[in-house]
């Protein structure tokens, strides 16, 4: 993979992003492996790539979220920093998938 921009060359972010702190965290699956990730707005993610992996520069997957819902996605890698690899989707994510993902988050952490 040719070398991307680093995360703080990227600009402030237009969609509102959810962030997942030292929670558990939705699964990005990209053929065999599995990925945590770390945000998600309705144009990209965020994933920990901590296994190094070597990714090709437009991927395809599967998205499980926490709340049990699950996307296909495909997109271009465009930015890397250490472990951190920011995906921008070729399709949005739908902010009602979104919505329901952070009432979950709510729910769970109120419940605790």
């Amino acid at each position: 993979m040719k070398k991307k921009k680093k995360y703080e060359d990227i600009g402030r972010r237009k969609y509102p992003r959810t962030e997942y702190l030292n929670i558990e965290r939705p699964r990005l699956k990209i053929g065999k492996h599995k990925f945590e990730v770390l945000d998600i707005s309705q144009i990209g993610l965020k994933f920990l790539n901590d296994k190094e992996v070597n990714l090709s520069e437009y991927i395809s997957g599967k998205l499980t979220l926490l709340c049990g819902e699950s996307i296909d996605i495909e997109g271009s890698l465009i930015w890397e920093q250490d472990d951190d690899f920011g995906l921008y989707l070729k399709n949005n994510i739908p902010s009602d998938m979104i919505q329901k993902e952070e009432l979950y988050i709510q729910e769970q952490l109120s419940s605790k």
